[in-house]
């Protein structure tokens, strides 16, 4: 499939990025974690510092890959905190599923927009299959090793 769907069964981002490269063997290649988008809530922080526990979420969140590399998209079956859970101990509760959506160009994968996702490249790291084609390092194409999406949210509040 190009594109993936995960809804949430009982209802109808700021990345901190890193760019360290290390050069081996002639070759640029990147660090594991490099493309790294920890894990968060997509929400309107902005609207949380004005009003005391209110925090939005968008509906629906999305992703399209505009590149066959990097880390996979981790989305957990864990909602934000209502806004009555002043505590949040709402997430003291284990995690049993989760999906994991791998880069591939063109590929659209949309979720609820309350649940923990991310792109945490030290756990997953970006697939390497289309890097070694059995061409000698100074025949290979310069494969660009960045991950590119689009990242859309649908807000309805």
């Amino acid at each position: 499939n190009w594109w993936t769907l995960v809804l949430d069964s009982d209802d109808d981002k700021q990345s901190n990025s890193t760019t360290s490269n290390t050069e081996k063997n002639g070759d640029q290649e990147d660090e594991p974690g490099d493309d790294e988008v920890g894990l968060h809530f997509d929400a309107d922080y902005e609207l949380e510092e004005q009003t005391t526990n209110l925090l939005l979420h968008p509906r629906v969140a999305t992703v399209t890959y505009l590149s066959n590399y990097g880390a996979p998209t981790l989305i957990l079956d864990q909602k934000s905190p209502p806004m009555d859970d002043v505590n949040k101990t709402t997430l003291e509760k284990g995690i049993e599923v989760g999906w994991l959506s791998h880069p591939r160009i063109g590929k659209h994968t949309a979720f609820d927009g309350r649940l923990l996702h991310g792109a945490p490249g030290l756990y997953f790291p970006a697939r390497k299959e289309e890097e070694n084609d059995g061409k000698p390092p100074a025949k290979r194409a310069k494969i660009d090793k960045k991950r590119y999406t689009l990242l859309v949210n649908i807000w309805l509040n």
